[in-house]
Formats: C-alpha cells, structure tokens, sequence
C-alpha cells in the first residue's frame, strides 16, 4: 500500500503510480495535518495565572518585610531610648549622692548612649529622666534604697 501523496498537480498530471517516489519530484508525501483548534476564549485561559499569583505573593511578601522592618526598628528605639534613661537616672543620682550636678550627668550619659534627655528632674534624692532616641522614649527613675 502506497503512502498518502499530496500533490499542487492532479493526479493525472502526476505520473503513473508505478513510479518510485524519487521519480515523482514534483510531489511530496505529507503528513496529515491536525485541525487547527478553535480560538480560546481570552477570559477562561489559564495561561499566565501563575505570574500574576506570584506577583502578588511577592508584593505581599514585600509589604510584609517592610512592616516587620518598620515594627523592630521602632522597638530598637525603644530599647535604646529605655537603656540610655536608665544609665542617665543612675549616673545623675550617683552625681547627685557625691556632691555634683545630677542633670549635667545625665545630659551627658544619654548622649554618650546616642540618645538626648527630654526632661530631668530631681525630687528629693532621686533623679527622674526622660530619654529620647530615634523614635523611641522612656522614663527611668534612680535614687539612694
């Protein structure tokens, strides 16, 4: 049995079918072609869906890291503003138990802690400073026990 053979000519243009299919050089066999498929509906293809799920994946992602970035830096503040009272509390009252200025000590505590003294106050023997750095602020209070 004979391969299907497409030919531009008919077939009695063709050649008698007795011949090889070298000889016959104007015709070619040619696979059947599949049909083309219909036109798909640009609103129920799926294509490209993972693209769009990962961008938003990853923008969540992103605006996520950036809160979480935003929270500690705030919290870091904090910290530093919470620890630069305190060693400003203590260093004014130390200063104020040997005799010097309690306020200048704790001025200059906090500043070598990057932070800078809001308030200080001194009631009776204890010294009370509010610190600031960056964002952050805290109160510490320190006397004699």
């Amino acid at each position: 049995m004979t391969p299907a053979i497409f030919s531009v000519l008919p077939p009695e243009a063709a050649g008698p079918a007795w011949l090889p299919l070298p000889a016959r050089s104007f015709q070619r066999a040619l696979p059947a072609l599949p049909a083309w498929p219909a036109r798909p509906d640009p609103f129920r293809d799926d294509r490209g869906y993972a693209t769009v799920l990962s961008a938003g994946i990853i923008a969540a992602v992103v605006a996520l890291a950036l809160v979480v970035a935003a929270v500690v830096g705030r919290l870091a503040d904090s910290h530093r503003a919470q620890v630069a009272a305190d060693l400003a509390a203590v260093a004014g009252a130390t200063a104020l138990h040997t005799g010097g200025d309690a306020c200048t000590a704790a001025h200059e505590t906090a500043q070598l802690n990057r932070a800078e003294v809001a308030d200080c106050r001194i009631t009776g023997s204890d010294v009370t400073v509010i610190a600031t750095a960056g964002r952050g602020e805290a109160a510490a209070k320190a006397g004699p026990i």
